[in-house]
């Protein structure tokens, strides 16, 4: 059994990659579009992503 500490820990590890793979999922997206990844946009991609996932 992980303590707590350790337990938040891999957590917010794993938020971590998952937004990473997102980023990496949608920064492609957005550059063939010819938009610029600023954060807005990531945040807008990653929102969409979101969706898509539901």
């Amino acid at each position: 059994m992980l303590e707590a500490p350790e337990k938040l820990r891999a957590q917010v590890r794993m938020q971590r990659l998952m937004q990473m793979q997102d980023m990496s999922l949608i920064r492609p997206i957005l550059q063939k579009a010819g938009l610029r990844p600023t954060r807005q946009r990531l945040i807008l991609g990653q929102f969409q992503l979101s969706l898509k996932k539901i």
